[in-house]
């Protein structure tokens, strides 16, 4: 089976001679109309220490691959994303329209023209190891772990003492693989019974084995890891608890090597300044599994193509954050939507195409309201032919639920809150857009950014003429926030400054914005060196 790096390659041996045609003044160029496709699109990924084989941050970098980006956005194999439009909306949409598609042929066919160096917007800035920013705490594996070259799944558990002395309200965490090419995927467990120490001390190896999961019943799901997921904040007010003294589990699976490699993965995790008891909890579980299956057993015949289909009642008003279905190689698509005590459908995700090796987790654009009462269903169907050029048995077997590669599940993970109302209002997206960032005439605060440029350490100082709930972000020109100098904090009334870590930024142009209650301000921060 080919891996997506062995696909990437190949196309990139396939189209290698650039087509040059005569340049005539409609042309697309890189600096105007390209950059920002590759910016907005592919770069979080195509960049050092990121999943994606190679760098597009510059002309040269697309210049030099210019035939292959054409031939894998036009199959749309490129960028990866496998919800289908129009059943249930996303945030952060990485696909691209048919006109952004076409604008890249013909800027290839036309030879890739580099256009004005001095249009071309600055490229996004990132943190090295981060999608998010600096994190608060960083929990590393304390030894790397090698993996063997007998091309054979391997499931491992390591332990991470977060040495936490008191509750905290985690805004966001993020796994990361110390080595994308084996990581197949991970789940982040948080305990806080220390069973899991205990087998870890109980195992000769660092870390420990267990069929079937971390082997903690008390444990709970905090985070999912795939190749291409993107992490984000949770909304203003919502967060995960994280106990003090808890243990979190890496549930590692390592997909099947044929050179021996190594592994060090770890968790990020940015805290929110708010108090637990001040905060609404989001859940997030494998709700949707076999024990829900209405047309079981979960058996795959060989030579047929399976649907099965899950169903669960929710008791109670929750608000839906996010989504993330999972299947192997049998997989062929997955559906899901809720079904409303009162006969109404809310669509919530389809992938007509599954492909194993891009999973990914979906969020939605808004907070979804599932009425108490609605029934959650989630189908998936399964091809276990001789046509499904990715089936790990020639010829076909009869597959059962299991943890290798080579066997199949019937999972789905939700993201939620309990129901408040007005939570469908509540966006779960960043604009992004620069001119949302910053209205000057609108700073009734006072809001002054200084030094601005700044070649490090900046601050932010405001009066508030009341007390009020104070919010500072430090976004890139994407929209993707890297730092909260303050989050949801109370504040009295008064002259307040707060600290900005600049020094902890690339060169480049950001967006600062201060948020009073429903008031909003923002301004361009620029980073010199």
């Amino acid at each position: 089976m080919k891996n997506r790096y062995q696909i990437l390659t190949a196309l990139l041996l396939l189209f290698t001679a650039p087509a040059m045609t005569e340049l005539n003044a409609a042309d697309p160029t890189y600096s105007e109309d390209i950059a920002p496709i590759l910016f907005n699109n592919c770069v979080s990924c195509h960049r050092t220490g990121e999943i994606a084989p190679f760098e597009l941050l510059t002309y040269e970098d697309a210049a030099n691959r210019a035939q292959m980006i054409k031939a894998v956005t036009q199959s749309r194999y490129m960028p990866p994303w496998k919800a289908e439009p129009g059943y249930g909306e996303f945030a952060y949409n990485a696909s691209l329209s048919q006109a952004e598609i076409d604008l890249i042929a013909a800027w290839v066919d036309a030879g890739m023209p580099p256009g004005d160096p001095n249009l071309t917007p600055a490229p996004p800035v990132f943190t090295e190891g981060s999608q998010l920013g600096v994190p608060d705490l960083i929990l590393s594996m304390e030894e790397a772990w090698p993996i063997k070259d007998n091309y054979r799944d391997e499931y491992r558990n390591f332990v991470l003492p977060t040495g936490l002395t008191e509750d905290r309200v985690v805004a966001a965490i993020e796994f990361r693989p110390g080595n994308p090419k084996v990581v197949h995927h991970a789940i982040v467990y948080a305990d806080e019974s220390g069973t899991a120490r205990e087998l870890d001390a109980a195992d000769p190896g660092y870390g420990y084995s267990n069929f079937g999961g971390p082997g903690v019943s008390e444990a709970k799901f905090f985070e999912g890891y795939v190749p291409g997921r993107k992490v984000d904040f949770f909304p203003q007010g919502m967060g995960m608890i994280l106990k003090k003294g808890t243990d979190l589990i890496l549930n590692l699976h390592y997909a099947p090597s044929v050179t021996e490699e190594e592994d060090r993965s770890y968790v990020n995790i940015f805290f929110a300044d708010e108090r637990p008891q001040d905060t609404r909890q989001v859940f997030q579980e494998f709700v949707m599994s076999p024990i829900f299956i209405e047309n079981g057993p979960f058996v795959i015949p060989p030579n047929q193509i399976s649907t099965f289909t899950g169903r669960l009642t929710i008791p109670a008003d929750v608000s839906v954050m996010g989504i993330a279905p999972h299947q192997h190689l049998l997989g062929r698509s997955v559906k899901s939507w809720v079904e409303t005590p009162d006969g109404k459908t809310i669509p919530l995700i389809s992938v007509p195409d599954w492909d194993f090796n891009w999973q990914g987790s979906y969020r939605f654009k808004t907070l979804t309201r599932i009425p108490a009462g609605s029934d959650l269903v989630y189908q998936a169907t399964y091809d276990n032919t001789a046509d499904n050029p990715s089936n790990p048995s020639s010829p076909p077997q009869t597959t059962r639920w299991g943890e290798r590669t080579s066997d199949e599940m019937f999972l789905c993970s939700f993201q939620w809150v309990d129901y408040q109302p007005g939570d469908e209002f509540i966006k779960l997206e960043q604009d992004g857009t620069p001119t949302s960032a910053g209205n000057e005439d609108n700073n009734t605060y006072g809001v002054k950014l200084h030094p601005n440029p700044s070649s490090g350490a900046a601050q932010i100082s405001f009066t508030l003429p009341q007390s009020a709930t104070v919010t500072v972000e430090i976004s890139d020109i994407r929209g993707a926030i890297l730092q909260y100098p303050l989050f949801n904090a109370a504040l009295p009334a008064g002259d307040h400054d707060v600290n900005i870590k600049g020094e902890q930024l690339a060169p480049g142009t950001y967006y600062c914005r201060f948020r009073a209650g429903e008031d909003s301000f923002g301004t361009r921060m620029l980073i010199v060196r």
